[in-house]
């Protein structure tokens, strides 16, 4: 498939705009900004009985960072104009960073400084998420390097679909339903964000809502 770019820049708001993007990025933002940034500055309770530990803290900011940018991204890409292939080249490398950032902490914070033997599920599905994450960027950045864009794309919406929302579904009984998290959603979760990505990513090939 060819990407013949937009010799002049899209308004703001025409975007590859999808219902499936459009949920995600809202529970993102949701997601990173009122529960991630409300817990780091105290307006809210950690998850657990855990303090908010150095690990944990980085992590609430660089996952912030790279889900923030990633709606972004996928919302205008460089085929859309000059300028915002030039603001899409410097947030992709922004967001490398911060992935790389916002795994490796998650990991540390799973596993050692919040890790709750009682809830092993949720630290092996955070685990998932995370490695599909860093994958799928090392996978991108490679087919960008390639100049392989439909593989480049893939890969980059598996960046925010699998690794930035596998946590936000995870997540989703407690901060939506006030319930506790029972074992068998973190599975299910994993499930619930591939299975969006998937549509997100067929209704931008195919420039649908749906």
């Amino acid at each position: 498939m060819i990407v013949v770019p937009d010799r002049l820049n899209r308004a703001l708001y025409d975007g590859n705009l999808s219902l499936w993007w459009l949920l995600s990025a809202v529970l993102s933002l949701w997601f990173t900004v009122y529960c991630g940034l409300g817990i780091l500055l105290g307006a809210l309770p950690p998850p657990s009985s855990a303090p908010v530990g150095p690990a944990f803290a980085l992590h609430l900011v660089t996952c912030g960072l790279i889900s923030w940018i990633c709606i972004w991204n996928l919302f205008h890409t460089p085929s859309h104009g000059p300028l915002y292939r030039s603001v899409h080249k410097v947030l992709g490398r922004a967001a490398m960073l911060s992935g790389a950032l916002s795994a490796s902490s998650g990991f540390y914070a799973a596993w050692v400084e919040r890790y709750n033997p009682n809830n092993v599920g949720f630290s092996i599905g955070i685990s998932i998420g995370g490695a599909l994450q860093l994958a799928a960027q090392a996978l991108g950045w490679y087919y960008v390097r390639q100049n392989d864009i439909p593989k480049h794309q893939v890969f980059m919406s598996a960046v925010f679909f699998h690794g930035c929302c596998i946590p936000l579904w995870m997540r989703f009984p407690r901060f939506v339903l006030d319930m506790a998290i029972p074992d068998w959603w973190n599975g299910a979760a994993v499930v619930v964000a591939a299975g969006i990505g998937l549509l997100a990513l067929l209704a931008q090939r195919h420039k649908r809502f749906l």
